[in-house]
């Protein structure tokens, strides 16, 4: 026996796209207040999250938020300064002497400002000039004492820094009486 021929294929019909006669549906459309992603009603009371492809979001009406404000940055308080500053007495390299200048000087170290020096001497006070440093963490001054006759007198210095700590330090001159002064009398013998 022969084998039976293989039916043909059937020719496959062409079906043409048929046009589409139906409305497109009608977009919802967007309440002019409303933002992206909110839930909006439509003309026929529909809810929905809002569209939010770039034709819709052109279509709503943007709204833009303001920026909160930023927080007060806190400024750092500074530590109140509680530490005294420190104070040096120099005296002259010379020994005292009745009638004769004496330089004395006042270093005052602070870890912030120093802003004055006093200086004592023999129950006067005076504002010595600060030669440098006023307003910085070492000053100087000098001030110049003559005593007028031979005993003990003190020298008594003050310095106050920038947050109205002050130290006091003292030293004691003791002015000789001149040795070297002899009296000679020249009536001696003559009589």
């Amino acid at each position: 026996m022969e084998p039976e021929p293989e039916p043909e294929p059937k020719p496959v019909e062409e079906v043409a796209d048929e046009p589409d006669t139906s409305e497109p549906e009608p977009e919802p459309e967007l309440m002019a207040d409303a933002s992206v992603g909110e839930e909006v009603r439509d003309e026929n009371g529909d809810t929905g999250e809002q569209e939010t492809d770039a034709v819709s979001t052109a279509k709503a009406k943007t709204v833009v938020e303001p920026e909160p404000e930023p927080e007060p940055v806190a400024e750092e308080e500074e530590e109140p300064d509680m530490i005294n500053p420190s104070i040096t007495i120099t005296l002259g390299e010379d020994e005292p002497t009745i009638g004769v200048a004496m330089p004395i000087t006042i270093v005052a170290t602070d870890n912030v400002a120093i802003t004055n020096i006093t200086c004592t001497v023999a129950g006067k006070k005076k504002r010595a000039q600060m030669s440098t440093g006023k307003g910085t963490p070492i000053a100087t001054s000098t001030y110049t004492f003559t005593p007028e006759e031979a005993g003990d007198y003190t020298v008594i210095a003050t310095a106050t820094d920038k947050a109205g700590n002050a130290i006091e330090a003292s030293e004691v001159i003791t002015v000789a009486e001149d040795k070297d002064t002899e009296t000679i009398n020249f009536n001696a013998g003559l009589e």
